[in-house]
């Protein structure tokens, strides 16, 4: 006989409504695009199979080359902007110096600066990244500052009374494990909008990429090819969210969470 307590613990209802939701809307778009003609609403099967045979021969490469940029400037972009957003904290010149640049560049949508990197720099592999890099470091540089900021003084109050005199040693032992959830909510935050501007720059001028062949299936009203494309934009984002909030799991275990 089935154990239901167990299986109560093993699915929940969140889970059974999740999935649910998900293949209602599946269902919905199968029926939408059988009144509908394919080429603004292809059916799922036209998607995922015939994206697929569209793109077969350079699929692989295309999401390589899309995965490299969106790697290549999160993490530069996100070191710049935690150490950054560190030294604003750790140095009072250095805040004064560097706040009114941020605060004056944190605004400016990151988009509207595709054609000005791509006028100094290049249709190359170099302006693309850079466009990463500059998202995910207004977004961690802001993100680091304001954590750094909204840590309780009882507890840098308390480490004191406790023997950490030194700055460098209240920083390791309080400032550091007090930040690290905020810090890695604002990496969530910077890695999905990389995979956004990933798009938006490989729709400009790139020869390889899941944008460029988006681009491609634009251009022979390939609908199909065009979903199939954000599909994959969509599945990258979530693979790399769920490592993510993993890693987030493992370095922040000590930490109180509700359940949402």
């Amino acid at each position: 006989m089935i154990n239901l307590k167990k299986l109560k613990h093993i699915i929940s209802l969140r889970q059974i409504l999740g999935f649910s939701s998900i293949i209602s809307a599946g269902l919905l778009w199968y029926i939408v695009s059988m009144v509908v003609s394919p080429v603004f609403v292809p059916s799922p099967k036209e998607v995922f199979f015939g994206g697929y045979d569209l793109y077969k021969e350079i699929l692989m490469t295309s999401i390589l080359y899309t995965f490299y940029r969106v790697v290549m400037g999160f993490f530069i972009g996100s070191a710049l902007g935690i150490l950054v957003g560190v030294a604003m904290s750790w140095n009072r010149f250095i805040q004064w110096i560097l706040d009114p640049i941020i605060e004056l560049i944190r605004p400016i949508p990151v988009i509207a600066l595709i054609p000005l990197f791509i006028l100094w720099i290049g249709l190359g592999e170099t302006s693309r990244i850079i466009i990463i890099v500059f998202a995910s470091f207004v977004v961690l540089v802001v993100n680091t500052w304001e954590a750094i900021k909204n840590v309780p003084m009882v507890y840098i109050n308390a480490a004191r009374t406790l023997g950490a005199s030194t700055k460098a040693r209240i920083f390791r032992t309080v400032i550091l494990p007090a930040i690290t959830p905020e810090i890695i909510a604002g990496i969530r935050i910077a890695a999905a909008a990389s995979f956004d501007l990933a798009a938006a720059a490989e729709f400009i001028g790139a020869q390889r990429g899941l944008g460029y062949i988006i681009i491609c299936a634009k251009r022979f009203l390939y609908t199909n090819g065009i979903i199939f494309g954000i599909f994959l934009f969509t599945l990258l984002a979530w693979l790399t969210n769920i490592i993510i909030r993993y890693f987030d799991k493992r370095v922040n275990i000590w930490t109180e969470r509700g359940k949402a």
